[in-house]
């Protein structure tokens, strides 16, 4: 006896249900009641607070406040490391595609690989590098700028966050780009070879417009993980030298956790919240408007 449409809702539902409550739980009250304490001086310890209306938000949105500058820096990360980071992963996805390239399956895994590595470990990894490896090759090559301080130096600091961003960002788009091209109907780029196009024009003109929906999920994701900037510069630099890499995370997690703020912070993450929203949206709607059904 086949089960009813009723007995069928209820098991999808069913199904569905601990998502559901831990969602609830863990990210849609949590969430409300970040936007309540936007509203009140509470210090986040304290069992009461005082309701202040918009005074956190005209803080945070004046002109002149320091938020603006983080949020400045964020901007800054992610005008560079998105193009950057999307550009190679292509490219890398696109050169691993070929299927007459020998061992392209350890390759792969090779570029993966950072993805999966913790960012405490990646922290740690890179302050070794810069601190040590990239003297000893200074020492070696005779190239001055491996002796500069990386993580010292404000703007040597800045670079160093986008180098190790790059880097460990670089293979988890190169798959999400790498499926997307093994998606291509063979028979349209047979048809261009015969047509004489180039690699770089298959890869431009024929494979990009195809895998479009790739590029936005890819420049998504970069997107406002860029914006969100908070573990690589607080292990790598604490948010420093002189708070030239200190992003509006940082910040709002220094306003909450030491100088017990709660009110001012999720004033500003909910800022933080909108911007990214609005940034977020106009992007996926101008890529997904380029898209090209197969």
């Amino acid at each position: 006896m086949k089960p009813s449409l009723k007995q069928n809702v209820l098991e999808y539902c069913l199904f569905v249900l601990p998502v559901f409550v831990f969602l609830i739980a863990f990210e849609f009250i949590p969430f409300v009641n970040g936007i309540v304490y936007s509203f009140t001086d509470w210090n986040g310890i304290s069992q009461t607070y005082n309701i202040i209306g918009f005074d956190n938000y005209i803080e945070a949105l004046k002109p002149g406040s320091a938020f603006w500058s983080y949020l400045l820096i964020s901007i800054r990360f992610m005008l560079i490391i998105v193009p950057i980071t999307n550009v190679i992963a292509l490219l890398l996805a696109n050169l691993l595609n070929n299927p007459k390239l020998k061992s392209s399956g350890f390759a792969r895994v090779v570029v993966f690989s950072p993805s999966v590595v913790s960012a405490v470990v990646i922290a740690f990894l890179w302050q070794y590098v810069f601190s040590t490896c990239f003297a000893k090759l200074g020492d070696i090559f005779g190239l001055e700028i491996l002796h500069a301080s990386w993580l010292g130096d404000p703007e040597m600091a800045f670079w160093s966050i986008v180098l190790v961003s790059v880097w460990g960002g670089i293979g988890f788009l190169m798959v999400i780009y790498l499926a997307g091209l093994q998606s291509i109907d063979s028979s349209v780029l047979e048809a261009s070879v015969i047509d004489g196009a180039s690699p770089l024009q298959q890869l431009i003109r024929i494979k990009l417009p195809l895998i479009m929906g790739s590029v936005t999920v890819c420049v998504f994701l970069s997107l406002s993980g860029n914006l969100r900037m908070f573990d690589l510069p607080f292990l790598l630099t604490g948010g420093g030298p002189a708070e030239a890499t200190t992003t509006p995370a940082i910040n709002i997690y220094v306003e909450a956790f030491s100088r017990h703020s709660y009110g001012i912070a999720t004033a500003r993450s909910i800022v933080l919240f909108v911007f990214v929203l609005i940034l977020t949206m106009l992007q996926v709607s101008f890529t997904k408007s380029k898209e090209i059904q197969q």
